[in-house]
Parts: C-alpha cells; sequence; structure tokens
C-alpha cells in the first residue's frame, strides 16, 4: 500500500521576508603592482579571457564593460556578468584586483554563498600564473546594504528615525536648531566601527542619501559590513577556498543577528 503523502513543509527563509535589503556584497581584493598613483594588475586581461566563458558556462553569459581595465583605478570593477538580458541580479564582477559577487532583496544566504563560492573558484582557476608577481589576497568583505523609504515610520527626520526605529539614542538640544532659522527635517550620518575579538573590523553606517531613481528620492540608507584586511588566509588552492567559506560563515554571523538588534521590534514586525 502507497504511504499517504504527509504535509509539506513550510520553507523556511534565512532572512526577514519584507527586509529593506538593496543589495548584499561579497568582495575579495588582491595585491596590485606599482605605487599609488600608479597601480597596476598585470593578470588582469589574461584574466577577463579566461573567467568570461567559464562564468557563462556557470550561468552568467552576459557582460557589460564598465570601463578598460587601463582606465580605472585599482580595486574597481571593469567587467560584469549577468544571468539573462533583464536581470539586475545576481551579478559576478572583475576588475584590476578585485572580484564581487552581488546579490539583490530576493537573496537568501545558502543561493549567494553558493554564488560567491562558485564566481571565487573560477576567479582562483582564471588567474595567471605569472613570474614575480604572484596572486595575493588582501581584503575579504561582506556588506549589506538596506534602504528605508519615508512609508516605514512616516518620516525621513534622521534623528526621528534613529531614535523611534533603531536602539541609537541621538540627542540633540533644540536650541542648537532654533525653529525661526532652521526647517523642520533634519539630515545626517553615524558611522560606528568596532573590532572584532576573531579579527577583522565590524562597520555600522546610517546615513540620509539619495536614491538613484529619477527626482532623486530620498531615503535613509544603512550599510553594514566586515572587513578583514590583517591575516588574510595565504592562497594555496582549494584550501584558500575553503577558508574563505569558513570566514564567510563567520561574517554572516556577525551581520544577520547585526540588523535584528539594531531596529526596534516594532519596526522589526514590519518586516516579517
Amino acid at each position: 500500500m502507497a504511504k499517504k503523502a504527509g504535509p509539506k513543509k513550510k520553507k523556511v527563509l534565512d532572512r526577514l521576508p519584507n527586509a529593506p535589503l538593496a543589495e548584499v556584497v561579497f568582495e575579495l581584493r588582491w595585491k596590485l603592482q606599482g605605487a599609488l598613483p600608479i597601480i597596476t594588475d598585470p593578470g588582469i586581461h589574461p584574466l577577463l579571457a579566461a573567467f568570461t566563458p567559464r562564468a557563462a558556462k556557470a550561468g552568467f553569459p552576459l557582460i557589460k564593460d564598465m570601463a578598460r581595465p587601463e582606465e580605472i583605478v585599482g580595486h574597481s570593477v571593469c567587467r560584469r556578468y549577468f544571468t539573462a538580458p533583464d536581470a539586475s541580479f545576481p551579478i559576478l564582477q572583475i576588475g584590476p584586483g578585485v572580484f564581487a559577487s552581488n546579490q539583490s532583496s530576493e537573496y537568501t544566504w545558502a543561493s549567494f554563498r553558493a554564488q560567491t563560492l562558485r564566481g571565487l573558484k573560477i576567479l582562483l582557476d582564471s588567474y595567471p600564473t605569472l613570474q614575480g608577481f604572484p596572486f595575493e589576497p588582501v581584503h575579504l568583505e561582506l556588506r549589506y546594504i538596506d534602504v528605508f523609504d519615508e512609508s516605514l515610520l512616516n518620516t525621513l527626520d534622521f534623528l526621528e528615525f534613529a531614535n523611534a526605529g533603531t536602539h541609537l539614542s541621538l540627542q540633540v538640544s533644540e536650541s542648537l536648531f532654533p525653529t525661526g532659522v532652521f526647517e523642520s527635517q533634519s539630515e545626517g550620518r553615524v558611522q560606528i566601527q568596532r573590532p572584532l575579538k576573531r579579527g577583522g573590523l565590524f562597520l555600522v553606517d546610517l546615513a540620509s542619501a539619495q536614491l538613484n531613481v529619477p527626482n532623486g528620492k530620498t531615503a535613509l540608507r544603512l550599510e553594514s559590513k566586515v572587513m578583514l584586511r590583517d591575516n588574510i588566509p595565504k592562497f594555496r588552492g582549494a584550501r584558500f577556498l575553503s577558508q574563505v567559506e569558513e570566514w564567510l560563515e563567520s561574517a554572516h554571523n556577525v551581520t544577520s543577528p547585526f540588523f535584528k538588534r539594531f531596529m526596534r521590534p516594532a519596526v522589526l514586525e514590519k518586516f516579517n
């Protein structure tokens, strides 16, 4: 007798279903040749030639060149890779001394991690072996960008939003800005950074912002990220990829719970 099918399990998201996430980015940078203001990546042209067909096989067949490698500063993107003509995300990006993996608001951690590690392996397989110029990673970064519009708390006043929507407490004496002289709405920016006990740096940046949309719509932008610039794992093939995967998990274990601690419970409930 055939067994009866049990009730379908609900899919559990590893993100808030209505989160204000605009973009999540992983970035790897490697050492360049020379000194400021002239630093170059002698491997960039062979890298692009080898990376592009491999990216296409991995599901990123469309490219968009942002600039020629010689025309941009080091650690800037010169080529982006897309999955389809009408898809803005996900993206893989390459430039002199930099690789990035991006997803947008529809992201899940599992899919983003898989995309990032897949793109990173393509990078490591594609970067040429150059005499006198070994591939040397110098920077790892995982960052999240959230955008809040006026509908969330019916205000874009920086002080009101920070105090009502987050666990920041910003007190400014009213005597500093008399109403007869100043408009009522404030704009502002707060940056806080803290070293991590296991190495690296955590940075949070809340700021008034202009969105890249027609008429320059205003919003509040939150960026939270983990960076590692010292004690980067040495590049040793598969072992390096495994170490980056471990770092990604540890960085995500910092950024993900931080957002839930940063926002007040009533605001978090709106994202559910």
